[in-house]
């Protein structure tokens, strides 16, 4: 008996331990939370506070505030009227926005990095990316950044963020016949993506197979000169399956409200993740019944794949799981709506694909085991999505609107449901809470815990952070 009470208080103390409220807050008179920020190398969540502007969905920040997991927190900015904060790559630095008097686009900006505050400046006219240290463009030789990647020059256009010293520097194109040719899917638009990093930045394309049976993703990493440093590849091949596209974030896709989503982009293929230690590369996509080109948005899928190479482009391991759900997900549908996504964690991967419809949807998610690429678990979930939750989300803090019976006033996201259905503690949490009003979860996967916004809103806010 005595030992059944020492094993059950060890228990408890083990489960009281991995829960941390970070903080919880009421809303207060125009400076109440209007936006965050989940920086995952940090491992930190950062609330933006501030009011709306009269009826208008149109934001003003005064104060930001970076919380870490133990409930500690940085002041970022403090009594400012600033609108937009967008965190660079490397998550030590930020840009925001000058608020002003007519609530119309401004123009002016400034850097805050380490805490302190660069100059407000004005933003070059084709600016596209930054780092800490730089805001950078690639132009064609028209010094305008509508590029033909095939038949334009290319020139890379640097400013130093602070002093605002403009340099421009020639850029030789990566080898274009490794992506165009008889042997290659046609492309419905040759494009290019930009990784940025803190000392240079990656320009991404892709070859795709004309059967679609395989895929090589390029990095070519460049210096802020506008000189090729490395050329990396990895390589993606199936035999007897046909990669798809999906909304994976590799590519771009557009909305229109009146035809709907299409792939403008081919790099929506597939996607990749970089371990910020061992800098070990996770590329990942799906596979399905047909071969199809980027201009057809429905397919059949059949499962997923995620391939670990080492920075070099040598393949460690494949993990290609086959998914058997012809009610949902094998079924003849608008691929556009597919969300797929990775998560790094200490030792596992964390995929999820999810899709949801007008009045219900569905998560197929995995753990794999970051050694080895085995499956450690995988399962389905469905939910049903609140229209009304949907179709207002200006002015809210968290928009979630994914409910599963029992939890009809708790509106979670995908990693809600997956974190709810996988760690008992975050579960027993949200079981716990007794609310007659609408409450808003918004949940972030860690490397070691999981995240979780709550908010109704109108009236309050809290952080939390369920260690794993």
């Amino acid at each position: 008996m005595k030992n059944n009470i020492i094993v059950s208080l060890l228990l408890f103390t083990s489960l009281v331990n991995s829960q941390t409220i970070v903080v919880e807050e009421k809303f207060k008179d125009n400076n109440f939370p209007v936006g965050y920020n989940f920086l995952p190398n940090k491992n930190r969540l950062v609330i933006q506070k501030g009011n709306y502007v009269a009826s208008s969905t149109n934001k003003i920040i005064k104060n930001i505030y970076s919380f870490d997991n133990d409930g500690f927190f940085e002041k970022l900015i403090e009594n400012e009227a600033l609108t937009n904060c967008i965190f660079s790559p490397t998550e030590n630095a930020f840009i925001v926005s000058e608020t002003s008097k007519t609530q119309e686009k401004t123009d002016q900006f400034k850097l805050v990095i380490n805490g302190k505050s660069s100059p407000f400046f004005k933003m070059n006219e084709n600016f596209q990316y930054f780092n800490d240290d730089y805001e950078f463009s690639i132009l064609n030789q028209d010094n305008k950044g509508n590029i033909n990647f095939e038949k334009d020059q290319l020139s890379l256009s640097v400013t130093d963020i602070v002093t605002r010293e403009n340099e421009k520097f020639s850029m030789k194109k990566p080898d274009l016949t490794r992506i165009i040719g008889d042997n290659f899917a046609k492309y419905n638009d040759l494009s290019f993506g930009i990784r940025v990093n803190e000392y240079n930045f990656g320009l991404i394309t892709k070859s795709i197979a004309k059967d679609y049976k395989s895929a090589t993703l390029y990095r070519t990493i460049y210096s802020y000169g506008g000189v090729i440093l490395n050329d990396f590849a990895y390589k993606v091949d199936f035999q007897y399956k046909n990669l798809i596209y999906c909304n994976n974030g590799g590519g771009y896709i557009y909305t229109n409200p009146q035809s709907g989503d299409t792939f403008v982009s081919d790099l929506t293929i597939n996607n990749f993740v970089i371990d910020q230690k061992t800098e070990e590369v996770y590329v990942y996509g799906l596979f399905g019944k047909n071969a199809k080109s980027s201009s057809n948005i429905t397919n059949e899928p059949l499962g997923f794949y995620v391939f670990k190479f080492d920075k070099s482009g040598n393949k460690i391991w494949e993990s290609v799981q086959t998914i058997n759900d012809k009610d949902d997900f094998n079924t003849k549908q608008n691929i556009t709506n597919l969300k797929l996504s990775l998560t790094l964690r200490n030792e596992k991967l964390l995929l999820s694909i999810t899709s949801p419809s007008e009045k219900k949807g569905y998560i197929q998610y995995s753990f794999i085991d970051k050694i080895t690429g085995n499956v450690i678990k995988f399962n389905k979930i469905g939910f049903n999505v609140s229209t009304e939750n949907k179709a207002i989300s200006n002015g809210k803090l968290v928009n979630s609107y994914f409910n599963n019976i029992g939890y009809e006033k708790k509106a979670l996201d995908t990693e809600g449901l997956i974190a709810q259905e996988n760690n008992l503690v975050f579960s027993n949490y949200l079981s716990s809470i007794q609310n007659n009003q609408k409450l808003f979860f918004k949940t972030f996967y860690a490397k070691n815990g999981i995240w979780l916004l709550e908010t109704d809103n109108v009236g309050y806010f809290k952080i939390l952070f369920f260690k794993e």
